[in-house]
């Protein structure tokens, strides 16, 4: 606690909570600054909200309800001639399928939310699905679509059925378009100071995938069904799944399960993790599953948790502080060589040329008159099946010739 009320300090933060689990039990609750007030108030859990979305996927799978690996289109038939209808929901789960992140939130007024999917998703995939790990909050709004076709309910109320209150998760709620927000919602803090607006977390198509606004003992709550095996909300096979490494983030420092990242601690020893941030609150959950320990810490400012807390967080999880080291080795020029090009891609990224100067690699739009993209993009190269991608947020390019 002394070491987050520090971190309150230190930022523009109002409100900082924490909930400690072990032996698979919610076993302290607190917060800062006023105890256990703050420990029961609600944040907006922001990609949090990812599990929770992946869990009522799971309780429609155990139930005979939906496949995990049969194409969409044979629960969203209005995507049955479109290449979005051909991708999974293990796809989706893992960000393997391509989609593109959302666009915006329709107006109030309009239909349902899977009647926006091919406007708002570009009907044409980042690249062919199943090839690599994008993170995308697209995939998992289609999976809210697909969960209100399977169960006919809008999918605030289905994931409330099939898994807030089996898991005890009685604070939890998807807020709704005109409808006042708790009296004990903890408002966001932007950097400036001034309190971050709630509207965009009351659109419909956000909720699958960080509309979920809750306490950390909600939360903890649920990470404590996942210890236990996960009844009564999943089977113990889902429960597995949720947590089972199906594809490869960043090399081998971590992996992406359903709904939920794993790592190794440098001793060996496993994690179970999902964080959420928007430019006024950052959430973390972790759990480590050898130890039977977790923690779901929530505060109202934008801050990387997980250094900010130093040491203090191992020793909360009982598992070693020294992280597995990570050196990427220094690429060769022939390596670095290979990757230059000329890069083409849908908008909003479009077409670009890679070029190398040194042991640096310098990216170059080529822009037109309605392309807008940075003169510095964060992504990652990806080779398969003989051709080459460059994987970003914004886009998925595809290698198709080599500059002279």
């Amino acid at each position: 606690m002394a070491r987050l009320s520090r971190l309150r300090t230190r930022t523009r933060a109002t409100a900082a909570a924490v909930a400690v689990i072990r032996d698979g039990a919610v076993v302290f609750r607190g917060g800062v600054p006023d105890g256990t007030r703050t420990a029961r108030a609600r944040f907006v859990s922001a990609s949090m909200s990812k599990m929770i979305t992946a869990a009522t996927v799971l309780a429609l799978v155990d139930r005979g309800k939906l496949a995990l690996h049969r194409p969409i289109r044979g629960v969203l038939r209005e995507l049955a001639d479109q290449p979005l209808g051909a991708v999974t929901p293990h796809q989706l789960l893992t960000h393997t399928a391509a989609v593109a992140d959302l666009g915006g939130c329709p107006p109030a007024g309009s239909p349902r939310t899977r009647s926006h999917l091919a406007a708002l998703l570009r009907p044409r995939l980042l690249a062919p699905p199943g090839l690599f790990f994008n993170y995308s909050n697209g995939g998992y709004a289609v999976l809210a679509a697909v969960v209100e076709r399977v169960t006919a309910q809008r999918f605030a109320d289905a994931a409330t059925r099939l898994v807030l209150h089996p898991a005890g998760m009685n604070g939890a709620r998807y807020l709704r378009r005109g409808e006042a927000p708790p009296a004990d919602l903890v408002r966001g803090v932007l950097p400036s100071g001034k309190p971050e607006s709630i509207d965009y977390w009351r659109c419909a198509l956000w909720h699958g995938y960080g509309g979920l606004v809750a306490t950390v003992d909600d939360y903890a709550r649920f990470f404590a069904l996942l210890l236990r095996g996960g009844a009564p909300v999943l089977s113990a096979r889902s429960a597995a799944l949720m947590q089972r490494a199906h594809v490869t983030m960043d090399g081998d420092r971590r992996s992406y399960g359903y709904g939920l990242m794993r790592a190794m601690t440098r001793a060996g020893q496993t994690l179970i993790f999902h964080g959420g941030g928007t430019p006024a609150v950052t959430t973390l959950g972790i759990v480590a599953p050898e130890t039977r320990r977790g923690v779901v810490i929530f505060i109202n400012a934008m801050l990387p948790l997980g250094p900010a807390l130093g040491r203090s967080l191992p020793a909360v999880l009982g598992v070693s502080a020294q992280r597995r080291p990570f050196h990427p080795p220094r690429p060769s020029i022939d390596i670095l060589e290979a990757l230059t090009g000329y890069y083409v891609a849908p908008a909003p990224l479009g077409r670009f040329v890679i070029s190398r100067r040194g042991h640096t690699l310098r990216f170059q739009p080529l822009l037109s008159a309605r392309q807008a993209v940075p003169s510095r993009l964060t992504g990652r190269f990806v080779r398969v099946g003989g051709r080459q991608y460059f994987v970003s947020r914004i886009g998925v390019a595809l290698r198709r010739v080599k500059p002279r």
